[in-house]
């Protein structure tokens, strides 16, 4: 046998005699393995919740899913760069300038008439009566009272300048009064209302429809006022007064005019009890004027002011925008 049939002879022997081998050679039978007793294991003790780190949340029942959720920690804050929030700056609101809001009353035979004046913006306006709805001239106002079983009541509309029960023409009443014309024919339907009881009761009714009348216009219209002008009596120097418009011909007689004077100083502290003229008893009025007396003081009577009637219209033309230089002629025509 050559060398390279003794070579291959050689390697087949190694390569299928070290199969055989592992073939031939016995498998393991199958071990059961006993199982040691348990070593003795610690208990798990309870874990509190304090104990859990506070970035880890503790599982609270068996029914939660064992999930851990992670928080993020606060990072404190370095204290120096906190700073306190500035509140905004508010600009100074400028107070207003207060009101001096000047009644222009012209007191009429028939019917009176009424200008509403703001003497610190020279703003003027005319008060309209809110009873004159659909009048052709809603800025008269009629100077007629009614007395009816007693009561005192106002004659809101335009259309009847007589009617019944009606006390009309106050103003030439009241100059007779003052100068004792007790006779004369514009007292007579007020003596009637008196029952001829003498001048002591004729001047009792006549002062008390006067006092009726100017109390409850001008009480009308200081509320009209106070409406148009809503944040009045917010300043403490608002202030309100009052001019009345007299006869020419009686303005400089000191009876006639104290008469006028007095009875306007009433009228202006009992206006806001009289607003919108409310009907009332002669006799109650009465009592109400006595006690409402003593009330009158210096400052009333500095608001309460009487004016000869064609001054105040000179005054108006000449501070109208439409007047100009050159002579004049003034007439008033009243109902008187």
């Amino acid at each position: 046998m050559d060398k390279f049939s003794l070579f291959i002879k050689n390697l087949k022997d190694k390569l299928f005699g070290r199969k055989r081998e592992q073939e031939e050679k016995p498998r393991p039978s199958h071990h059961v393995y006993k199982e040691s007793a348990p070593k003795s294991v610690k208990p798990i003790q309870p874990v509190s919740p304090e104990s859990v780190p506070k970035t880890i949340r503790p599982i609270q029942s068996v029914s939660e899913e064992p999930t851990l959720k992670y928080e993020e920690p606060v990072q404190p804050v370095s204290k120096d760069i906190v700073t306190k929030s500035e509140k905004p700056t508010r600009t100074a609101v400028k107070p207003r300038d207060p009101y001096f809001v000047q009644i222009g009353f012209d007191f009429g035979t028939s019917f009176s008439k009424c200008i509403c004046r703001d003497l610190m913006t020279n703003r003027a306006w005319v008060y309209l009566s809110p009873s004159s709805g659909g009048e052709e001239l809603p800025f008269l106002i009629p100077s007629v009272v009614l007395l009816r079983d007693g009561m005192l009541n106002h004659l809101a509309s335009c259309r009847a300048q007589y009617p019944s029960g009606g006390l009309y023409h106050v103003k030439n009443a009241l100059v007779k009064l003052a100068t004792e014309q007790w006779h004369d024919p514009v007292l007579a339907p007020y003596r009637h209302a008196a029952g001829q009881l003498g001048a002591d009761a004729l001047s009792h009714v006549v002062e008390n429809c006067a006092v009726y009348f100017l109390a409850g216009t001008i009480g009308t219209v200081r509320k009209h006022v106070r409406n148009s002008l809503p944040d009045f009596g917010k300043h403490s120097d608002d202030y309100m007064a009052i001019n009345l418009a007299v006869p020419v011909a009686d303005a400089e007689r000191p009876d006639v005019n104290e008469l006028f004077r007095r009875l306007l100083c009433e009228a202006w502290i009992l206006s806001d009890a009289l607003v919108d003229y409310p009907p009332i008893h002669l006799n109650l009025l009465g009592s109400l004027r006595r006690s409402y007396q003593k009330k009158i003081d210096q400052s009333v009577e500095d608001a309460c002011f009487i004016y000869p009637e064609v001054s105040a219209n000179v005054q108006g033309f000449v501070r109208s925008r439409v007047s100009s230089p050159g002579m004049y002629l003034f007439s008033d025509t009243g109902g008187g």
